[in-house]
């Protein structure tokens, strides 16, 4: 019970040093700091589920498939302690991606996109002006 209890606090300590680090962060809103605390929080349980998913339909006489989901379950917990919830694999590989999809670089394309449309219409419009000024100069 005590390990249960060490690993709620500890997930609750790291959701909330994420939450504050996340809002300093110039490229997540807070709509964007919570759905990732939220892909966190699903993630931790779907390992745990995964973990337990051998003695979903075992009976109670089943005691050594009971004990072996029971097993792992405490492998995934102890596994997100190790790392320090941050550094585990399942919520680093959200955080790098969310942190990717976010940046400034991941909208870039739209950007330069935008860009080379303003320049087009800006060229347009500069030949147009050209044409009519050189269309005023031949009636002089």
């Amino acid at each position: 019970m005590a390990d249960s209890v060490n690993f709620v606090q500890r997930f609750v300590s790291f959701m909330d040093a994420s939450f504050l680090e996340l809002q300093q962060n110039p490229y997540f809103s807070g709509k964007q700091v919570w759905e990732l605390l939220v892909s966190f929080i699903e993630q931790v349980f779907e390992d745990m589920r995964a973990a337990r998913c051998i003695i979903q339909d075992a009976s109670e006489s089943d005691s050594g498939i009971l004990l072996w989901g029971i097993l792992k379950s405490h492998e995934v917990v102890d596994a997100y302690i190790c790392h320090g919830f941050k550094k585990h694999p399942s919520l680093n590989g959200i955080l790098v991606q969310k942190m990717l999809k976010s940046s400034p670089s991941s909208t870039m394309h739209l950007r330069i996109a935008a860009l080379e449309k303003g320049i087009n219409t800006a060229t347009a419009t500069q030949n147009g002006i050209k044409s009519r000024l050189s269309a005023v100069e031949a009636k002089k």
